[in-house]
């Protein structure tokens, strides 16, 4: 339930309208977020913005598709903002894109990666001191360590949050912070204080002139009055929410309120009533194909049917809440969790994502390598105490002397190479490791600036289903074959490298734009007729590929360059995985 009410509680996103074409888009985000994407597209395209007005603009466009359930607008935005951020050196745009990606995640109900979206995003305001700023920081961070139900975290933001915003006198951005935190109360058992929180909330946006947000929050609201026993309140509330949700096209939200709907009306005894109610809402939610509130929806059918006496009903739509709870965690609800640790694990400023694991891994290499210095340490003390005897036999032979040096020196040399080996290779997979990549990755950007080089991102799709299903040596083997399988695609023409849990990364130097995506088509292909044996039967794997071309004239360093592939690589995700997304860079 937790998660499914989340989706309403973010959609208090827009602030009071202004004279500007900014503050009018922020107002409209709610109230029309189809007309928001349309008007800030002809903003955008009817001459040149202040960077500072194009991020607003492209924030409100994002806020709205997210309302508007909009996909395409979303990806448009963040990857605008990501641009912006890059070729303006603009964190705050850069942390936009975050925070909006992080918001799309927790509302497909992927808490986790959610709070990893927004610490990512939140670094990159790390250093910045405004209030205002680190008011949005602590909005955000509440919002999403809520969505990842780690509630004593959210708790603590949230107060940060409204501290900052009271002192601020930001009314607008202190009554959404307050409707989270009355999700946060809720779930923490406080029941009476998240109430009185979501009623300070709605009267607060009633009082700045914002009933459409207000009305929201009230349907929030309902569904906690039905616990207290008001359910004509709650009914009526929830009335009101789903006409203005009608009205601008939200139907998502409107779904979660005809489901409030369903749960007034059985609570006043209106049984037949509620169960058309829910059962009409779940028609409509497969018809838009919203599968992740349907857990919630059949919950709700389970519930209401069992107060009706129809037991057999209630059963049936308890196991349909299971299993559509069970597909939504399957379609990526908790494996992107673990891809997307895994991309934010390689990356060197990552807050806090894979820090033991990189540990664990540090140590490892550090004792092969300090085993190998003591092999070749222990090989100089041989040679030395041989040298001695060479020296006392040297009226027998001069040659044998010189024969051990030669083989000491071969044997240094090996353990030379081992060592370097353990240093830039991927103990699981046999090919580059992220210090061997990142050594590459300097080295292709500072090449001649003639030279076409392209690089590859390329994630294995919903892998920790593998690991769950199959346990961890079948994983591993998948990971060694997908390697395997990449290489003999690449056949020297690139560096393959694992960056760490299902990532891998490829550098082609010489390579142009057409040649470069034709190879990686190509190593989809190849990966995707892969075929494992398991308990279960053959399993098949797919790959998602972000490909992006070096360009001196908008990549400064190696990190700008790895942010483009890395955006692409999301962008694939994003778009339905088992595909290549090549970045605007490459025409």
């Amino acid at each position: 339930m937790a998660k499914v009410v989340l989706i309403l509680w973010l959609a208090a996103l827009a602030a009071a309208p202004g004279a500007d074409p900014v503050a009018a888009l922020r107002h409209d985000a709610v109230t029309d977020p189809a007309g928001t994407i349309r008007r800030g597209r002809a903003l955008l395209d009817g001459g040149a913005l202040a960077p500072e007005v194009e991020r607003e603009v492209l924030r409100w466009m994002g806020k709205a598709a997210l309302l508007a359930n909009s996909d395409a607008a979303l990806t448009e935005a963040a990857l605008r903002l990501d641009s912006l951020a890059e070729s303006h050196h603009d964190a705050v745009a850069g942390a936009y894109a975050g925070f909006l990606r992080a918001e799309h995640l927790a509302e497909q109900g992927q808490g986790d990666a959610s709070l990893k979206e927004a610490l990512h995003a939140a670094e990159r305001l790390q250093e910045r001191r405004e209030p205002a700023l680190r008011a949005l920081v602590a909005y955000h961070l509440c919002d999403a360590t809520s969505a990842a139900e780690q509630f004593e975290r959210a708790h603590a933001y949230c107060n940060e949050a409204e501290e900052l915003y009271g002192a601020l006198g930001d009314q607008y951005d202190l009554a959404r912070t307050e409707n989270i935190h009355s999700y946060v109360f809720y779930n923490q058992e406080r029941r009476a204080e998240a109430v009185r929180l979501a009623e300070r909330s709605r009267e607060r946006f009633l009082v700045i002139g914002e009933a459409e947000v207000a009305g929201m929050v009230g349907d929030n609201l309902a569904r906690m009055y039905i616990e207290q026993g008001r359910a004509q309140q709650a009914l009526e509330l929830s009335q009101a929410a789903l006409q203005a949700e009608r009205r601008s096209g939200r139907v998502a939200h409107a779904l979660l309120s005809r489901a409030n709907i369903a749960r007034a009306q059985g609570a006043l005894g209106r049984h037949a009533e509620a169960l058309r109610e829910i059962d009409a809402a779940i028609a409509e939610c497969r018809q838009l194909k919203l599968e992740g509130l349907l857990p919630d929806l059949y919950d709700t059918q389970s519930r209401l049917a069992e107060a009706a006496g129809d037991l057999k009903r209630a059963l049936a739509a308890a196991r349909a809440s299971q299993e559509a709870d069970d597909a939504r965690r399957q379609s990526g609800a908790r494996s992107d969790v673990t891809e997307l640790e895994a991309r934010y694990a390689a990356r060197e400023k990552d807050l806090r994502i894979g820090e033991l694991e990189r540990n664990n891994r540090l140590q490892q290499l550090q004792l092969e390598a300090g085993q190998a210095r003591d092999a070749v340490r222990a090989a100089g003390q041989s040679r030395q105490r041989w040298m001695v005897a060479g020296s006392l036999l040297l009226i027998v032979g001069l040659g044998a002397a010189v024969l051990f040096l030669v083989l000491l020196l071969r044997e240094q040399r090996r353990h030379a190479r081992r060592l370097h080996e353990l240093a830039h290779s991927d103990a699981l997979t046999g090919v580059g490791n992220r210090r061997a990549f990142f050594q590459r990755l300097e080295a292709a950007v500072a090449a001649d600036a003639a030279l076409p080089r392209a690089l590859l991102l390329i994630d294995i799709d919903h892998f920790k289903r593998i690991n769950d299903s199959f346990g961890h040596p079948f994983g591993d083997a998948v990971l060694r074959e997908v390697c395997t399988t990449v290489a003999a695609r690449l056949d020297r023409r690139g560096f393959l490298a694992r960056l760490g849990g299902e990532e891998f990364a490829v550098l082609l130097a010489g390579t142009p734009p057409t040649e470069a995506l034709q190879l990686a088509e190509a190593v989809r292909r190849a990966v995707g007729e892969l075929r494992f044996d398991s308990p279960a039967g053959a399993v098949g794997v797919s790959v998602s590929i972000g490909l992006s071309m070096f360009d001196t004239e908008r990549f400064a360093d190696a990190d700008a360059w790895l942010r483009q592939a890395d955006r692409a690589l999301y962008a694939a995700k994003l778009r339905g995985r088992n595909r290549v997304v090549a970045s605007t860079v490459v025409h």
